[in-house]
């Protein structure tokens, strides 16, 4: 199974309207793109499966309007992998008013868990962000670490432009 994603082409016209609103203050938007190939059966390139999926819609991208009032659905999605065992979650954060607010439903959900936001690191590469976070969990599942701490288990969570708000739970593959 191939997972996939892209950013859109370049357009001023869409990168001018999207840092004229004030949620996207302090993102960097960059363009970009990422896959990964995920098979069915494991072979020794294998470096992670899925475990997991869960998704609702906040109302809005958090990159267009700022709305205090999603972190309720986002504890939620994410509470679907409460009692499971996670390492590590890679966040959708991305330098805005979101952080907390994502921060804040995480530590509702699953409590005290360690947190990384690649896109501070990639930049808001619209639709590939979440993938670069993704590509970026799965390596550090088949390392067995990230930043110096053990991972064996990891949620990468991501929003797209529509609202829609979501989470995969990726585990290291025995023999990793």
């Amino acid at each position: 199974m191939m997972l996939c994603g892209q950013a859109e082409e370049w357009s001023d016209e869409v990168f001018a309207s999207i840092r004229a609103k004030y949620a996207s203050a302090g993102s960097t938007l960059t363009e970009g793109t990422a896959f990964m190939t995920l098979r069915t059966e494991r072979t020794e390139h294998t470096y992670c499966e899925i475990n997991g999926f869960s998704s609702a819609n906040i109302g809005s991208s958090p990159l267009l309007e700022q709305n205090q009032n999603i972190g309720e659905t986002i504890q939620n999605v994410l509470a679907d992998f409460a009692g499971e065992k996670t390492d590590m979650i890679f966040t959708s954060a991305n330098g805005t008013w979101f952080d907390d607010v994502e921060k804040k439903a995480i530590s509702g959900a699953l409590g005290d868990i360690s947190l990384t936001a690649p896109k501070k690191i990639f930049g808001e590469a619209l639709g590939s962000s979440y993938m670069l976070s993704a590509v970026l969990a799965s390596a550090s599942l088949k390392l067995g670490s990230f930043d110096g701490q053990k991972c064996t288990s990891a949620i990468v969570t991501g929003f797209d432009m529509s609202g829609n708000y979501f989470a995969v739970r990726l585990t290291a593959v025995n023999g990793s």
